[in-house]
């Protein structure tokens, strides 16, 4: 798990993870959430973290233990393939669409109090090995999660690949 504001080596895998949480009131499940994310440019999806029996199920952070909730797993005979046109990966009603470059997911029956993390492989392009007049690539992303009319966009996380330091340059304005 990484940090907002971080370099990534070059050639590294980048996976993050999607936390969808419910704060409901005491003894209150969530209906469907609709979840999804696009990846940012610069970043080729990579699959899913998978799990050994193909559930995604929810935690709870207090203790770490299971609690109710699930990703709808509207594709059951898959384990993470590709159509046959090569436009939408899925995992077990986990779905990215290559033409969008967007990952989508319902969750059901959220528990209050509980979390459901889902994990995205991503590997950088190599902007930078191909481009000798790029020494940084930054990537910028957030999620948005519905239920019913409510939207909420995540936070809004930040990486990068290559230099560091930053190149100053004096600039003069004349009005």
């Amino acid at each position: 798990l990484i940090n907002n504001d971080v370099e990534l080596k070059k050639g590294s895998e980048l996976t993050y993870y999607l936390n969808v949480s419910y704060d409901g009131s005491s003894g209150i499940n969530s209906d469907y959430i609709y979840v999804e994310d696009k990846i940012s440019e610069g970043l080729d999806f990579n699959g899913f973290v998978t799990t050994s029996d193909g559930s995604i199920g929810a935690f709870n952070e207090a203790d770490n233990t299971s609690c109710l909730g699930n990703v709808v797993d509207d594709t059951p005979n898959s384990n993470g393939e590709w159509n046959s046109d090569n436009t939408e990966y899925t995992y077990h009603g986990l779905h990215y669409d290559a033409k969008s470059r967007v990952v989508s997911f319902k969750v059901d029956n959220l528990q209050e109090g509980c979390t459901l993390s889902v994990g995205i492989k991503t590997l950088p392009l190599s902007a930078i090995d191909n481009d000798s007049t790029t020494d940084r690539v930054d990537f910028y992303n957030f999620a948005s999660a519905k239920e019913d009319s409510l939207t909420v966009n995540s936070n809004l996380t930040h990486a990068y690949i290559g230099a560091d330091d930053k190149t100053l340059y004096n600039v003069t304005y004349q009005y």
